[in-house]
Parts: C-alpha cells; structure tokens; sequence
C-alpha cells in the first residue's frame, strides 16, 4: 500500500493539518452565527437562518465567503476582513487534498494524488511538499483559528 511508506511524523503532519482545517470550518460557522447575534436572535424560519443552513451545509469556500460578506456588512469599515479572507483563501486550494487525497512518500517529500471536482469534470491533481510545508499549512490555519475564537468571544460578550 502506498500509505505504507509514510513515517510517524508524516502521518502526523497530515493528521494535524486535517484537523485544523476541520476546526476551521467549524469556526467559521460559530463566527458566523456570533455576528448574526447568536441563535436566539436568529429567528427560527427567517432569512438569516436560511442563509447560515446553506453555509453549514456548504464547502469551506461557501462559509468563508457568507462568513467575510456578513463582516463587511456589519462592520464596513474594518479592512482587516481582507487580509483575513486572503490568507485563508490560499488554504483553500489544498484542503481537499488533506481531507481525500491519497498520500505516498518520495525521498523527502509527500506526494498527494487527488481528484478535484469540477463543473468540466474531474481534475487529477497531483501535490509534491514537505513534512514541514504541511506543518506551516497547519500553524497558519491556527493563527486563523485563534483569530475566529476571538472575534466569537467578542460577538458572544455583546449579547
């Protein structure tokens, strides 16, 4: 088997960088209900409930854009939101990659095998990196996560 040829420390590097996208899915969502005021201000049936569901159930794409149009709408004139939105929008070309692609070793590097979808069909994709290119995937998405934990705590503190 080709995931055979990993070592520990690879597994755990994937393992971590899986995880912290995860989280920051999850993150997204809670920052995104925080800046709508919470579930209790969210009316059942409403728009914004709608709006929150189709994100839930979207890609992390779909939640970072309802995440970052809800922020600019509330607070217009905070500019941070871009460069937040920036640096997590180049995570998103390889998350994919860690949640369902097919990981072997080559000499010093971690070869995924992954097929995107597409609307003209799938794509196969094929990334070369190192352990500690993962590992630096991984810090970054935590900086965006420590990020989103506390802009939530923020939004909780006003309601």
């Amino acid at each position: 088997m080709l995931y055979e040829t990993l070592h520990e420390e690879d597994f755990t590097a994937i393992g971590k960088c899986a995880a912290s996208f995860s989280t920051l899915e999850h993150h997204l969502v809670n920052a995104l209900i925080a800046l709508h005021g919470g579930p209790k201000k969210i009316g059942a049936k409403s728009k914004t409930e709608r709006d929150i569901h189709s994100a839930i159930s979207g890609t992390l794409g779909i939640r970072l854009k309802a995440f970052t149009e809800a922020y600019r709408l509330k607070y217009p004139s905070d500019s941070e939101i871009d460069k937040f939105e920036e640096n997590l929008s180049e995570g998103l070309n390889c998350r994919n990659h860690f949640l369902h692609g097919l990981w072997r070793k080559s000499g010093s590097h971690l070869i995924c095998e992954f097929w995107k979808r597409s609307k003209e069909g799938p794509v196969f994709l094929e990334a070369r990196i190192s352990r500690e290119e993962i590992l630096e995937i991984h810090e970054n998405n935590k900086r965006n996560i420590i990020a989103l934990d506390e802009f939530i705590k923020e939004e909780e503190a006003k309601f």
